[in-house]
């Protein structure tokens, strides 16, 4: 298999030092010493790791699945039309499917999260009666929420504006990138609330040290949460850190559309697009990438380290990883 094969649409760490990507339909895996597989009972456009599982949606319909990494073997969590297999109520999964996937995430208990983008929406699937319900939006209101930055506005009030990818902390709060309003919002455990914690000030890319609330962030393709509620965010050529004071910090990425730097300082390397983001092992942060403008086999994802030099996740000195996770014989 050659990099030029892999076309990210999301990234997962497998907590081995590897990682799970979802590529265009398909499902592959890279271990800890670069060796790629094809995973192939799976077929998802958005994926994610937890519990010893890695969680898929179907890539062909509105359908998440559980992949058992220790037996290999794969199970319906939810479904609709109900799947072959699958043990939720008869009212399980609903969903505006379309072609664009459903991004997920899910917490310690094993409950699965997952995000409406057509249907304005995100909804929740019970770790243990299986049966789905809408966590935050309703889907079905008159327009959709601009989000206030100096306090919560109170759910259910308005559909969210294109939710794609989203991401828990260990206090249960959702972080949501809402990808038609340049923000992200984040939802209180119980629901009942949202309230921007980035973004809304545009379409121009972040800016190193500016407060988050109210900034530019552009238009993002990825965002991975930290445990204390700080997280990463990626444009489609940079990934930004917000610190748990709400200040942005550009941790990779120079703005231009090139695949470059392998081995360098990660402010100087170009990324040609990032589709997806996670935290991954050592203390680094994984990126999707796609596309290439060079004749050397492309790069489908890249390990950007963010400790040492001083500065731990996230900062001015990181410095990307000198493996780029490209396919052997690079």
């Amino acid at each position: 298999m050659t990099a030029a094969t892999v076309s990210p649409n999301s990234i997962a760490a497998d907590g081995n030092g590897g990682f799970y990507l979802a590529s265009g339909g398909s499902g592959r895996h890279v271990d800890a010493s670069g060796t790629i597989s094809k995973v192939r009972s799976l077929r998802p456009y958005f994926l994610a790791y937890a519990n010893g599982a890695l969680y898929t949606d179907a890539g062909t319909g509105c359908e998440i699945d559980r992949y058992d990494v220790a037996t290999a073997t794969t199970t319906v969590v939810a479904s609709t039309p109900k799947a072959t297999g699958d043990p939720s109520p008869s009212t399980t999964l609903d969903c505006n499917y379309g072609y664009t996937g459903l991004p997920l995430a899910v917490d310690g208990v094993g409950d699965v999260y997952f995000s409406d983008i057509n249907g304005d929406w995100i909804g929740k699937v019970d770790a243990t009666t299986h049966g789905s319900s809408v966590f935050v939006g309703p889907g079905y209101q008159t327009y959709e929420c601009s989000l206030p930055f100096n306090y919560p506005l109170p759910l259910p009030a308005c559909d969210l504006a294109g939710p794609r990818s989203i991401g828990l902390d260990q206090g249960g709060n959702l972080y949501v990138n809402l990808q038609d309003d340049q923000t992200i919002g984040k939802v209180d455990p119980g629901h009942t609330s949202i309230a921007a914690v980035a973004g809304g000030g545009g379409y121009s890319p972040p800016t190193d040290g500016a407060p988050a609330a109210g900034a530019s962030i552009g238009f993002v393709y990825g965002l991975a949460v930290e445990p204390d509620g700080s997280f990463f965010f990626a444009t489609s050529n940079q990934v930004a850190y917000v610190d748990t004071g709400g200040t942005m910090h550009i941790v990779a990425g120079n703005g231009t559309k090139t695949d470059s730097g392998d081995g360098g300082p990660a402010l100087q390397a170009g990324f040609h697009a990032i589709q997806g983001l996670a935290l991954g092992s050592n203390g680094t942060v994984l990126a999707a990438e796609v596309g290439s403008e060079r004749d050397l086999p492309p790069r489908f994802a890249v390990a950007v380290s963010v400790t040492g030099n001083g500065f731990v996740r996230g900062g001015p000195t990181a410095a990307l990883s000198a493996s780029d996770c490209t396919a052997p014989g690079r």
